[in-house]
């Protein structure tokens, strides 16, 4: 029976520093840099997202002192609804695509929170269809009627997702001849 690698990998993160990471803590395209640069500095997600709301605390603030500059001008007018936590907010909660989108708009708080639960979602789902493989390869070995073939295959996509969570590279699939 096989069991989760004790190696982390060999990628680090230009930020924080941090070192020895998986690759599942970065996103693909930081990946695909890395695989056409292996000197290129890496981002991790958590880095990523750290600066990613530290943007936009910087551009909510900026909005407050320029709405702070022009507030003679402000009226009722100016509260939107979030379609999403349908609480009413100054237009500076709205990011400038979210604004054109009409009743449609989602505060720049709800698109956060949507970003962080979707990729927890992933995260989840890799980890149920790795535990699966972990599964089908335990139950292929300790079944006597399997044969080395299938053992074999249901071996290899447990190894293949361990490598992916590692490496952060989707295994390549074979072609089949014909």
């Amino acid at each position: 029976m096989s069991s989760a690698p004790g190696w982390a990998g060999t990628l680090s993160c230009s930020v924080c520093k941090r070192e020895r990471m998986l690759g599942e803590e970065f996103s693909k395209k930081q990946i695909e840099k890395r695989k056409s640069n292996p000197r290129a500095p890496l981002k991790c997600k958590s880095c990523v997202d750290a600066e990613a709301l530290a943007e936009r605390e910087q551009a909510a603030a900026r909005k407050k002192s320029e709405a702070g500059a022009s507030a003679g001008q402000s009226s009722e007018s100016d509260v939107l609804t979030c379609a999403c936590c349908k609480c009413e907010m100054s237009p500076e909660n709205f990011s400038r695509k979210q604004l054109s989108k009409g009743d449609a708009r989602r505060c720049t708080n709800c698109l956060a929170d949507a970003d962080r639960q979707a990729r927890a979602a992933e995260t989840e789902k890799a980890a149920v269809k790795l535990e699966a493989a972990r599964e089908a390869a335990r139950a292929a070995e300790r079944d006597p009627s399997k044969s080395a073939a299938e053992k074999l295959a249901a071996l290899s996509l447990e190894s293949a997702l361990e490598a992916q969570k590692v490496t952060g590279i989707a295994p390549a699939r074979a072609r089949r001849r014909r």
